[in-house]
């Protein structure tokens, strides 16, 4: 099933934004991290660096055209555990989208791309929930 050009282009865009705002948000939560948590975290955030960079080649590949998303400002959360809640439902979220994107995407290496990008995604959830539990 192959969606429209410019709709994989928006949901690749967007997700663009997704993981620039994941990076930033999980820079304030490395900050607020007790010490054995935060090498976690800091995987979980270099993780959504790269698949920055992966959409941004597979933006790149579609429109012939880069763009380069911004990192936003980001407000602490109340608390670290609130922080980990809020990663939680992130990281659940952006499965559900990438995989649309998985499913529309036109190119074996873009599909090969998203299953990675969709199994970090659920790894990350995995180990903040374990985070969240021992919070």
């Amino acid at each position: 099933m192959y969606a429209d050009k410019s709709d994989l282009v928006r949901r690749i865009r967007e997700a663009m934004e997704g993981e620039r705002h994941d990076a930033a948000f999980y820079a304030v939560l490395i900050e607020m991290a007790p010490p054995e948590d935060k090498d976690i975290i800091k995987g979980i955030r270099e993780d959504e660096l790269k698949h920055y960079r992966m959409f941004s080649d597979m933006y790149t590949y579609l429109t012939g055209s880069s763009i380069s998303v911004p990192e936003p400002e980001i407000s602490p959360p109340k608390s670290y555990k609130d922080g980990l809640a809020s990663a939680i439902m992130g990281e659940t979220n952006a499965v559900e989208e990438y995989r649309i994107i998985l499913i529309e995407a036109p190119f074996w290496y873009m599909k090969n791309w998203m299953y990675i990008i969709v199994t970090d995604e659920q790894k990350h959830a995995d180990r903040f929930n374990m985070l969240y539990s021992r919070a």
